[in-house]
């Protein structure tokens, strides 16, 4: 049982301190490690498709066809390049997405406050108070993606922190009372 904890804080204990990392250097420098996440996300895509440009080659020399690999080398290379060259853009559609998910969640979440009210809650107001922060929210995310982008980082950057710290004491008191 021992060796589980060990072997448990050991794989758990290294991804929580990397998440933590991970989550310093978007908090202090978001800008900066998203356009560095991008170009190392478009470089791992174009070596992928150069990988498959050179396999479609092989598969031609053996007379196999590869005529799809050659297809989807080279639109993972026209993908890689696209994110390599345009990590704006891509840094743009993160706040979109989590926009939408945040709105779609409030506008379900409002629905539920009319149904708390409708049960007779006292208090189902302040669930629809919060449900509206949250799609505003949600929609200054969709309408004003730019200016979010680098805040919703640093946020994402906060709770990757909170994450690893939280990991971090878990793997403590898992530890200590296993002992």
């Amino acid at each position: 049982m021992v060796d589980f904890y060990e072997e448990f804080k050991k794989s758990f204990g290294f991804t929580a301190v990397v998440s933590i990392l991970a989550g310093m250097l978007l908090l202090i420098y978001p800008q900066t490690t998203s356009k560095l996440a991008c170009y190392l996300l478009g470089a791992i895509i174009i070596v992928q498709g150069v990988l498959s440009l050179v396999h479609a080659l092989q598969a031609r020399k053996a007379q196999m066809g590869g005529t799809l690999l050659l297809v989807w080398g080279l639109i993972l290379i026209g993908l890689g390049g696209f994110i390599v060259t345009r990590t704006e853009v891509i840094i743009s559609i993160i706040p979109l997405i989590f926009g939408l998910f945040i709105l779609a969640s409030g506008i379900g979440d409002m629905l539920k406050s009319k149904q708390l009210k409708d049960l007779g809650y006292e208090n189902w107001w302040v669930t629809l108070l919060i449900t509206t922060i949250k799609c505003v929210l949600g929609a200054v995310m969709i309408f004003n993606p730019f200016s979010a982008a680098v805040t919703m980082l640093m946020f994402m950057g906060g709770c990757l922190i909170y994450g690893g710290i939280s990991t971090l004491w878990t793997i403590y008191c898992l530890t200590k009372n296993a002992m």
